[in-house]
């Protein structure tokens, strides 16, 4: 059997996302339209902490 060991998988400190859209271009944005899109990043960031937990 093969055994790899991973001491660092990912070393970041910074994320940054950027929105673009006409409604941004004049300094609003609907929060209900918003909300869903950062819910979602704060899902994909929640599954991806979980697997790499698990891969170490």
């Amino acid at each position: 059997m093969h055994r790899t060991s991973v001491k660092t998988l990912v070393k970041a400190n910074d994320l940054q996302i950027t929105y673009e859209g006409s409604a941004l271009d004049t300094g609003e944005m609907n929060v209900r339209e918003l909300a869903p899109a950062l819910l979602a990043i704060g899902d994909l960031l929640t599954a991806s902490t979980q697997v790499l937990r698990a891969i170490k």
